[in-house]
């Protein structure tokens, strides 16, 4: 018997889009915060954490206005 694949309706990935937006939002202001205020090896990685968090929250809100761009 052959698996069935998994189906996602638009509401379904634009649901998905939004929580990765919000979540990843919440994460590049955290990044941002703690550069500034953590010491020294610390501030590094949030600050390379920051821009990275940043594009995830792009790559949501992408998938909320566009929920097809992936396939």
């Amino acid at each position: 018997m052959r698996p069935r694949a998994i189906t996602c309706t638009f509401r379904t990935v634009r649901v998905v889009g939004a929580l990765l937006f919000l979540a990843a939002s919440a994460g590049t202001g955290y990044a941002v915060r703690a550069a500034y205020q953590k010491s020294r090896p610390a501030d590094v990685l949030f600050a390379l954490a920051a821009p990275i968090a940043a594009v995830i929250a792009l790559v949501g809100l992408l998938l909320v206005f566009v929920p097809d761009f992936f396939g």
